[in-house]
Formats: structure tokens, sequence, C-alpha cells
């Protein structure tokens, strides 16, 4: 216990250095969009449905975001044999590299992963609950970048298996980012007047 006490100190004081050299900005936010299971037979039996999620992000401003999303999924079954509903709640931790940082458009990529919560309830009453590692890509377009309230819209693949079986899906999502501790760009000095 002690040992996991002291990583977290250690992480905390890292990230909180990385804050300060870097001036980096702290973004809060949310998003909405689709959940797409793409393999079978996820797929066969889960129709693509809305996804909500929570976003927190640290911006160095210099290209490099670190970033941590909390996204809730929940689909009825197609089938009739098993009936029921699945949940997928993933928790994805994620480096995302901004071609363009603090540019009113900016162009991003990024690669993420963590922990897959699935819990799914048969018509017969029987559950199946399990904790699956997984990995994310995606690719996106974060509008007003330069400004404290910004917008993106993003695609994502995921990788996940559940109960033995393939359960990846692709992702379409928009939202909304708050920076809670905008930079703002120092403009250049007035000429000169004429002599």
């Amino acid at each position: 216990m002690q040992r996991i006490k002291r990583f977290w100190v250690l992480v905390l004081l890292l990230v909180g250095s990385w804050v300060r050299v870097v001036s980096a900005e702290i973004e809060i936010g949310f998003k909405t969009g689709a959940y797409i299971p793409s393999e079978a037979p996820f797929n066969s039996e889960f129709d693509t449905d809305l996804l909500l999620g929570g976003v927190l992000g640290l911006d160095s401003n210099l290209g490099l975001q670190l970033g941590v999303s909390v996204e809730h999924y929940s689909a009825d079954s197609k089938s009739s044999a098993l009936g029921g509903d699945v949940t997928v709640v993933p928790l994805i931790f994620s480096a995302q590299y901004n071609f363009l940082p603090r540019y009113s458009t900016t162009p991003y990529i990024g690669l993420g992963l963590g922990p897959y919560f699935f819990d799914r309830d048969f018509a017969s009453g029987k559950s199946n609950s399990s904790t699956e590692f997984g990995v994310r890509i995606f690719g996106g377009i974060k509008f007003f970048e330069d400004r404290p309230v910004n917008f993106f819209i993003e695609g994502g693949r995921n990788f996940v298996e559940f109960d033995g079986d393939n359960a990846g899906s692709f992702q379409i999502t928009g939202g909304i980012l708050i920076d809670l501790s905008p930079t703002t760009l120092s403009k250049p000095p007035p000429p000169p007047p004429p002599r």
C-alpha cells in the first residue's frame, strides 16, 4: 500500500512539474456521439447507439497533450434467444499530438489505452461482467483552440475483447472543451514611430 501511495505522489509531482515548465493548459469537457460495434459476433447482437463521456486534458501548447476520458455506451440485444443488454464503460489514458498548437483549427492524432468495463445482462436474469484491457487510436480536429472554449470532432477505433470474442468498435464523437488555465499568447511590440 505504501508503494502505491509513493507512486501516485511521484506521478502528481511529475505532472505538476510538467504543467509548470511548459505552461500547460488544463482542459475539461464533455463529448457525445455514436459507438459503432464493428466486429462479429458483438456487432451482430448490438447496434450503434449513443455514447456519452467526459474529458480531462493537459495541453502543453507545444503539440503534446495528455488526457483521460471516461465514456458510457449501452444497447439492447438484437438476439431474441439471449435478450438483455450490454453496457461498456471505457476509461482511456491517452497521448495525442496537435499538429498546429494554438491555431484556430488544429488537427490531431493520438493513442489511448486503459480498462474497458463490460456488463452484460441476459433476459434469463444471468449476467456477465468483466474488465478488459483495450487500445484506441483516434484523430480529429479542434476548432477555436486559441480561445478559452473550443469544440472538437473525433473519430476513433477501439481494439478490445469481451468474453473471448472481439468487441472492437468505431466511434464518432463531438464535444466542448473549456480551458481552466488558458494561455494567452503575447503580441509582438508595435514598431517604433517613424523619425
